[in-house]
């Protein structure tokens, strides 16, 4: 929805505010499915769909309109290190952080397309306007000052 926007973190929930008011609308959480840790990263989908990465290292979509979760992939980013970014790219996303990994997922088929090592942290993932081409933030690297 246009109208609205979402906030997560450490308590492992989403919440769904108003733009125009500021004031909250819902909380997404599926206590048996959902996340098991710090939510770190969150994007929405061509279609509306909000997906979701965390410390857990898993991508969860929740249904438009609903408070429950609709599917969920569970990376192999490498054991201790945390997702830190997400980023749809048309009907992937891509996922990024401690282990110098961005992975790209085909959210239909919910598998692994493609894996790139880059060596550094990777503290943000972006897309351009141009060819979806995705951008990677890296740690301690510094574009304009």
């Amino acid at each position: 929805n246009s109208n609205q926007f979402a906030s997560a973190g450490d308590d492992k929930k989403i919440i769904i505010w108003d733009i125009n008011t500021l004031s909250y609308v819902c909380t997404l959480e599926d206590t048996t499915y959902g996340h098991t840790d710090h939510i770190t990263g969150l994007d929405v989908t061509d279609n509306g769909r909000l997906i979701s990465v965390g410390k857990d290292k898993n991508i969860i979509t929740w249904l438009p309109g609903s408070k429950i979760m609709s599917s969920k992939i569970v990376t192999d980013h490498l054991s201790g290190n945390p997702i830190t970014c997400l980023k749809v790219v048309g009907g992937h996303v891509a996922t990024a952080g401690d282990d110098k990994y961005v992975k790209i997922w085909d959210w239909y088929g919910l598998t692994k397309v493609k894996e790139i090592f880059i060596n550094v942290k990777i503290n943000a993932l972006g897309v351009t306007n141009y060819n979806d081409e995705l951008l990677v933030g890296l740690e301690n690297r510094v574009i304009y000052n």
